[in-house]
């Protein structure tokens, strides 16, 4: 591996204590004695946070790239953008919506209407799973001691 020496390594560590370190040694610590650039380390759960926080900013991005490309009068570009939001979560809900405005703007009202469904579903399905969270939040056996 070779890194120049300018740069930043961002790297997850699993963070073992104990005899587990020692057995199985530190990758992160080999890493961090080996290369010339700087390095920050931080806990896998955190680094998988941080990915997902940013993979939603992406998301928001395109997706209201796309509603401008709708305000500027440029459907078929709006509908790239929103198919870009889909193929990386299908279940984005402001996409299916902006695809279906960008549809009916088309002149694909049948396309409209399927984008409009898959939404009305996903938002069916995220209202069921607030109810449900709601249920257990109260109900005595799903309450943490």
């Amino acid at each position: 591996m070779r890194v120049g020496g300018g740069g930043l390594l961002v790297l997850g560590s699993v963070g073992r204590t104990g005899l587990p370190r020692i057995l199985l040694g530190s990758v992160a610590e080999k890493v961090v004695r080996e290369l010339p650039c700087s390095v920050i380390t931080v806990k896998a759960e955190h680094a998988i946070r941080v990915e997902v926080d940013l993979e939603l900013e992406n998301l928001e991005a395109q997706c209201k790239q796309g509603e401008a490309l709708l305000a500027k009068g440029f459907p078929l570009e709006a509908l790239r953008q929103f198919e870009v939001c889909l193929a990386r979560d299908p279940l984005y809900l402001p996409a299916w919506e902006g695809a279906a405005v960008a549809h009916e703007r088309l002149q694909h009202p049948r396309r409209a209407a399927q984008c409009r469904a898959k939404a009305a579903a996903i938002q069916e399905h995220l209202q069921f799973k607030h109810i449900e969270h709601s249920i257990r939040a109260r109900h005595w056996l799903w309450r943490k001691p």
